[in-house]
């Protein structure tokens, strides 16, 4: 993976941890910063820093190394609260490199030594300085720096503040670390020796095993050749600087939030929500309740419109189906149901995904819990609002039941009319019957009254049977429905959203664990 790339991933992967507000980054985004102004400035020097703390001999072997004397060796603590930077070669270049490390103090070799051309040799404060700001000076310009050399001594080499403090943690940087023990020439070469072997022994326990010590004397020219042969190769192969931004992006990319993110994100899939959802939603809604109150809409609006008309007037009397039904919005019942609904699929999400993504997936449920209400009481309303036009067999019932009553009506005047000719006129009421043109045993208006009444009890039940079809068909269309809008609900509020968290935390946990390759490019920008 290269510079690019690893920059890339961890501006991701903070991406998606503010996105989500999954932990701080702010560490992490001032990693990323300045990763981005060090490969935005020379790349064409390597900054190398000696670190130590007070009386290792420090500027003395940082002199030693430069090959005349600039920095000011001293015994007394601090000697000095600013770095002094050296730079050998590539002048122009070098400023804005500095300024931006804000190493004021600095010297210039114009004629430097080939093996070291491109080399910025750093003098830092004593790390162990009383004065804090002193410390802070080392702390901040030992995250800067391409590469570290610390220097101990024989006194301090196994002190556990250097090991805990400073070695141990950068176990991680090993690529573009050297440990150097300084005043060598206070030892008898097996003291030397003694001393080495168990200061190896110590790298080792800190993780740094990859890291070999060099002993060498600022005082004596002990050892320095092989330093500088050492820096040399660091400066020659320019790739320092890259391999120090890759370490820091590796490490802050490790560090953070959701690392053991998606354990099992199969659990996310449209499916699963949907299954453990929709019993829950349809009980929110009333999907039963509903359905009902369209059949039972149904069959009153069919018997308005095509019963007996003597006895509509009755019905229009009696409570109308649709308006019994509760809104879902104004019922605590339904309320219940969608935050369980809401917990029943948290639940598995948040165990997929891991604790860091509760409080993300927490506030995705909490989130869609009120517009999934109001969406279901919007679906309930479309669906208790039914077409006002009904089918023609509706008005073809009702135009029979007015002629069954106008043929009803027509016998019963006419019989009226016979007895009141009888009572009044003294006419013989048999005379009247027979004149009544006779059919049968009965005379025509009984028979009017008889076949109104016949096609009134058959429109009648026609209307019965037809009204119970139709409530069941409209009945099947409302489930229908209802299911439909809860899909288009959890989809909307719940599947979508929950897709986009489980890609983000897939997403980020491929870029927390990336596929390790088989070899580092290191390309240059």
């Amino acid at each position: 993976m290269n510079v690019q790339e690893a920059l890339a991933d961890v501006e991701g992967a903070i991406a998606i941890i503010q996105r989500y507000k999954l932990g701080d980054v702010q560490d992490a985004v001032a990693v990323v910063d300045q990763a981005k102004r060090r490969l935005g400035l020379s790349q064409a020097h390597t900054v190398v820093a000696l670190a130590g703390t007070t009386g290792s001999g420090k500027s003395t072997l940082f002199n030693a190394i430069v090959g005349h004397e600039v920095a000011t060796p001293g015994m007394k603590r601090p000697t000095t609260g600013e770095p002094l930077a050296v730079v050998f070669g590539g002048l122009d270049e070098a400023g804005p490199l500095l300024d931006a490390l804000a190493i004021s103090n600095r010297h210039y070799l114009e004629y430097s030594p080939e093996a070291l051309m491109g080399l910025v040799l750093v003098d830092l404060p004593d790390f162990d300085s009383f004065a804090l700001s002193n410390r802070a000076q080392a702390e901040r310009l030992i995250g800067a720096v391409d590469a570290i050399i610390w220097v101990t001594d024989p006194q301090k080499y196994a002190d556990a503040s250097l090991h805990q403090d400073f070695l141990q943690p950068m176990h991680g940087h090993a690529a573009v670390l050297d440990v150097v023990l300084n005043q060598c020439d206070r030892l008898s070469s097996d003291e030397v020796a003694t001393v080495m072997a168990d200061l190896a022994r110590l790298l080792r326990a800190d993780g740094l095993e990859q890291v070999k010590p060099l002993a060498v004397s600022g005082l004596t020219g002990d050892g320095i050749p092989a330093l500088r042969n050492r820096i040399g190769q660091r400066v020659r192969a320019r790739e320092a600087m890259v391999q120090r931004v890759l370490t820091d992006l590796h490490q802050t990319r490790a560090q953070l939030p959701g690392a053991d993110s998606v354990k099992n994100p199969h659990v996310l899939e449209q499916p699963v929500v949907l299954q453990a959802m929709i019993p829950d939603l349809a009980a929110g809604i009333g999907a039963v309740q509903v359905a009902d109150a369209v059949k039972a809409q149904t069959r009153r609006d069919v018997f308005l419109q095509a019963g007996w008309p003597p006895m509509r007037w009755l019905e229009r009397w009696r409570k109308i189906p649709v308006t019994t039904v509760i809104r879902p919005t104004v019922s605590p019942m339904a309320s219940a149901h969608v935050a369980k609904a809401m917990r029943a699929v948290a639940a598995p999400i948040e165990a997929a995904t891991g604790p860091v993504w509760r409080p993300a997936v927490k506030a995705l449920v909490d989130q869609a819990r009120e517009p999934v209400l109001a969406g279901l009481d919007q679906a309930a309303s479309r669906t208790l609002s039914l077409p006002e036009t009904m089918p023609w067999w509706v008005r073809a019932l009702n135009a029979s039941q007015l002629i069954g009553i106008l043929v009803v009506v027509l016998g019963g005047i006419w019989l009226i009319g016979l007895r009141l000719i009888g009572a009044f006129l003294l006419v013989s009421t048999d005379t009247l019957r027979e004149a009544a043109l006779p059919i049968g045993a009965l005379p025509a208006p009984t028979w009017l009254v008889v076949i109104g009444l016949i096609i009134g009890l058959v429109a009648s039940m026609l209307a019965a049977g037809g009204g119970a079809l139709l409530a069941r068909q409209r009945g099947e269309l409302a489930t229908r429905q209802l299911l439909s809008g809860m899909h288009a609900l959890i989809n909307t509020h719940v599947t979508e959203p929950l897709a986009e968290l489980s890609a983000a935390a897939i997403e980020l946990h491929e870029l927390e664990h990336p596929v390790p390759s088989h070899s580092t490019t290191i390309r240059r920008t």
